[in-house]
């Protein structure tokens, strides 16, 4: 395990991460230290395209999640991460197909029914976005990320009352 003191730590030197994790991919080691090299490498791709403003690198995160996935469908992280690069990307249908599988396997959960409407927020979808967002609000009525998405829908649809009294 001593192999990863450095690479857990995410910092702004992404290239010397992909490295890091790169070499644990070439080593002969347990599998779910290879998982964790996927996972480090492909947030890192990510965290580069977006600082450089490179979608090409974002597009091969994807890959790296998807090696996870192959090996453990089931990986929150990795459909997590999945997702985030999807919205990097704008792919917001993909995004909300990996945030759904999350759900499928975690049940209910605040954050990821706020990605999900964000993303539906996206394609201008608002009534599903009011179904998101009341959701969370059954969780979480004071959770403040949905009361805002929900004010804004309403301002859209000119319903101006209700907007106010989820902005409050």
């Amino acid at each position: 395990e001593q192999h990863w003191t450095n690479i857990n730590e995410l910092g702004r030197d992404y290239d010397q991460k992909i490295a890091e994790a790169e070499e644990i991919l070439q080593k002969d080691v347990p599998e779910r230290h290879h998982i964790k090299a996927w996972i480090v490498k492909g947030i890192n791709l990510r965290l580069l395209g977006r600082a450089e403003q490179n979608k090409l690198l974002i597009a091969q995160s994807l890959q790296c999640f998807q090696n996870v996935l192959l090996k453990d469908k089931k990986n929150i992280k990795a459909l997590t991460e999945k997702a985030k690069s999807h919205e990097d990307l704008s792919e917001w249908r993909e995004a909300i197909n990996c945030y759904e599988d999350v759900l499928d396997i975690t049940g209910k959960n605040v954050g990821v029914l706020n990605d999900i409407a964000y993303c539906h927020l996206q394609l201008d979808e608002d009534d599903i976005v009011i179904s998101y967002c009341e959701k969370v609000l059954q969780i979480d009525e004071r959770d403040v990320t949905a009361l805002d998405n929900l004010g804004y829908c309403y301002r859209k649809k000119k319903q101006y009352n209700i907007a106010l009294d989820y902005l409050k």
